[in-house]
């Protein structure tokens, strides 16, 4: 008699190894790698606008995902659908289509989110809610690239970067904007050796336009020594801008000066130029010399740009 002996498969001694070797399951977990929800809580609040992405309907309601949220389910009620009676929900919900919904109750526990989209009307909280979710779209889309550039889990730079500026500023869009003109607002966030990686993944996702400021104003001096003093006064100014966005000023007539520069943004453009003028005015007065502002900083070619109230 034979005795029948199961030799070891080498697949199952070697699970690890062919795991970590098979391509499907590489792209998996560095998939994996590559999510994480836009906001630092793992839940939404009641009360709160979410968008919703529509996967099945069954006789429960209508199932689908929160892309915020690392696509967690989330589940809207036929009755929360529509106010007025309909023969079908596909004409509401389409695969892949967003649709903003209000948050009616969520269970962390269970990790149940119940949703509704008929009580979704408010037009002004609407449109502030689709704003700035695009402009979570972007910030996503800007880590996603730094992540994958430098090699490093999406959730460490949302940790390092994104979610502290959620709970600093509005919202961290604004802050990578400033960002090209002021790299200094970011110096809290350690970026280290990934600072020119995400400079370049802002610039290819927020492509920007240089504007110019300027602001017009008279100088003049008449102590014995006037012409050195307003030459000293107006190197104040020179001396504010950077290799980047230099502050420049150039002589228009008499006692007439023009102090300009350009920036990718103009708030920090209009920010610099006043204080170059304040500097300006103090130094002048040590002088006994005097500085009036004729024009106050304003954005050249931008008609829609009102400078009169930022005077």
């Amino acid at each position: 008699m034979t005795m029948i002996t199961n030799k070891p498969n080498n697949m199952t001694m070697n699970q690890d190894a062919f795991l970590k070797k098979h391509p499907i399951i590489g792209k998996l977990k560095e998939q994996n790698s590559q999510e994480c929800r836009y906001y630092e809580k793992k839940y939404p609040e009641e009360g709160q606008y979410v968008m919703f992405v529509a996967c099945k309907i069954n006789e429960h309601g209508i199932l689908g995902k929160l892309p915020e949220f690392n696509n967690i389910e989330a589940l809207i009620s036929k009755t929360e659908v529509s106010s007025g009676r309909t023969n079908s929900y596909y004409k509401f919900f389409k695969p892949g289509k967003y649709q903003t919904c209000l948050v009616l109750k969520v269970d962390e526990e269970k990790g149940y989110i119940d949703l509704s989209r008929k009580r979704a009307k408010n037009p002004v909280q609407l449109e502030v809610f689709y704003t700035f979710f695009r402009k979570s779209q972007i910030v996503d889309l800007i880590i996603k690239r730094v992540a994958k550039q430098a090699n490093k889990p999406l959730k460490t730079l949302y940790k390092q970067i994104v979610w502290p500026l959620y709970r600093s500023f509005i919202h961290p869009f604004d802050v990578f904007r400033k960002f090209l003109s002021d790299p200094g607002i970011l110096d809290d966030c350690n970026l280290g050796g990934i600072k020119k990686i995400l400079e370049k993944a802002i610039k290819w996702k927020m492509p920007l336009k240089l504007i110019k400021v300027e602001a017009v104003f008279e100088m003049t001096c008449f102590n014995y020594d006037g012409i050195e003093a307003i030459k000293k006064s107006l190197a104040v100014a020179e001396e504010m801008g950077s290799k980047e966005h230099p502050v420049e000023v150039f002589f228009v007539s008499s006692p007439v000066f023009r102090v300009c520069t350009t920036t990718f943004d103009h708030e920090y453009g209009l920010k610099i130029l006043k204080q170059a003028c304040n500097q300006m005015a103090q130094k002048i007065k040590q002088y006994g010399g005097n500085l009036q502002i004729t024009r106050h900083p304003y954005v050249i070619l931008d008609p829609k740009y009102n400078f009169e109230k930022h005077k």
